[in-house]
């Protein structure tokens, strides 16, 4: 993921501190903002009752995220983020 030091530092930053109990869905909100993404939440009906799906734009392909409900849907945008935020080893 490509973005600016600066936001990319503010977003790392807000992910930390959610790690001691903050909820996901504000941590996340937080982090999108740092990043200057926008921020969608959408709850489909599906089999096994509710899809909760996260999607963040713009970006470059298209993310979108999923889970049982939106805390789980939040958790999995915030674990790709700080994957694709964490600094490149050499």
């Amino acid at each position: 993921m490509h973005t600016e030091a600066g936001k990319r530092e503010a977003a790392l930053a807000v992910m930390e501190a959610s790690e001691g109990g903050y909820e996901r869905g504000a941590a996340l909100r937080e982090a999108a903002l740092a990043l200057g993404l926008g921020l969608e939440l959408h709850q489909l009906p599906a089999e096994s009752g509710q899809l909760a799906l996260v999607s963040l734009a713009p970006t470059a392909p298209p993310l979108a995220m999923a889970g049982s409900d939106p805390e789980a849907a939040a958790a999995a945008a915030l674990r790709f983020l700080r994957r694709a935020l964490a600094p490149a080893r050499p």
